[in-house]
């Protein structure tokens, strides 16, 4: 069988960025829907001629609408690709999942606050519609084995994690958020700061989604430390996670994993670990494309009426700690308690 695509918003996410010599592709939509033989992208949708053409040449799509309703009603899809502005995905989802789509993947942040997050979530289970949210890190083998040996108590009982990312908290912020909760479970408090004091807009938008740092306790008593900026004149998104028989770092923008267990043939009789770290060598890990892997999961959770790897439901839980975060620094620094009960406190990512 051959899913039908359609996608909503022609920007960098969905084709551009397949431009960037430096990515690993496909590391759009649409690059990842035209190497997956059991799909096929009949139709798109933009406001933008010119981003419309472009994309209809370069990816050999007829079906060009300016109204992505008007391409919701005519053409027959069997999965929508939602990657517009984050202010546009709540109400693209809800009318996408009534027309009839048996799955959305839909870009991160899924939302600008929990009230349109939880909307999305509820209309998708109503339409009995797969919501798949793009947190891509959750396909990565690298990420999955860090989870497998956590999960395995390769590096014992797990003690903290640590994450470094570059840019806003909800447009990559999120991303570490969500990879927390995946390889540590839920969490029960944040207490956090800012580069930017936020000021609340009359009309109740927060207009910049600045990056931070903070502390995170999760539920397992489990310590995390995140620290994002956006001034840094290079890029980073980096984990290290800690237990108290060893640590898994993934570094250099997730292209490196290392093991590191006690030595023991060394050991200090000053101390009472007297065992110091070594990098173990494991077996290679097999890599294999991010896109390509979560389209493949997107047709599985069709297929098998399973949920994906990254659900709705993840999507919102990574969005409400970016914007407990962002709470914290309007209260001054306060610890914010999960759930957060202000659902409507809305901040726009750039």
């Amino acid at each position: 069988m051959t899913y039908r695509v359609g996608i909503i918003g022609c920007g960098q996410i969905a084709s551009v960025f397949e431009d960037d010599e430096w990515r690993e592709h496909p590391c759009t939509h649409a690059g990842a829907y035209n190497a997956v033989k059991e799909t096929k992208i009949l139709a798109v949708a933009d406001i933008n001629k010119d981003r419309l053409s472009a994309f209809s040449k370069r990816w050999g799509v007829k079906s060009v609408y300016e109204d992505y309703n008007e391409m919701l009603e005519k053409e027959e899809l069997d999965i929508v690709s939602v990657t517009t502005n984050t202010s546009l995905h709540c109400k693209i989802t809800t009318e996408a999942a009534k027309s009839g789509v048996k799955a959305i993947f839909c870009e991160k942040p899924i939302a600008t606050c929990l009230e349109e997050a939880d909307k999305m979530v509820k209309i998708c289970d109503k339409e009995q519609v797969k919501l798949i949210v793009n947190h891509t890190r959750r396909w990565d083998p690298y990420y999955q084995k860090a989870k497998e040996l956590i999960d395995n108590e390769k590096i014992g009982d797990l003690t903290s994690i640590t994450g470094y990312f570059t840019s806003g908290l909800l447009i990559m912020g999120t991303h570490l958020f969500d990879l927390f909760r995946f390889l540590s479970g839920d969490v029960e408090w944040v207490v956090a700061d800012s580069e930017a004091k936020i000021k609340d807009a009359a009309n109740g938008y927060q207009k910049t989604d600045p990056s931070g740092c903070g502390f995170v306790h999760f539920k397992n008593g489990i310590a995390g430390a995140v620290l994002g900026s956006s001034k840094k004149q290079y890029l980073i998104f980096e984990v290290d996670i800690h237990g108290t028989q060893g640590r898994i770092h993934i570094r250099g923008n997730g292209r490196t994993f290392e093991l590191w267990t006690p030595d023991t043939e060394r050991k200090h009789i000053s101390y009472n670990t007297p065992n110091e770290l070594i990098l173990e060598q494991i077996s290679p890990i097999e890599r294999k494309n991010n896109m390509i892997a979560a389209v493949e999961d997107v047709i599985r959770a069709v297929k098998q009426d399973s949920e994906g790897m990254c659900t709705g439901r993840d999507g919102r839980a990574a969005l409400e700690l970016a914007l407990a975060f962002h709470k914290s620094v309007q209260e001054g620094g306060e610890k914010i308690a999960l759930p957060l009960k202000d659902r409507k406190l809305r901040v726009v990512s750039r």
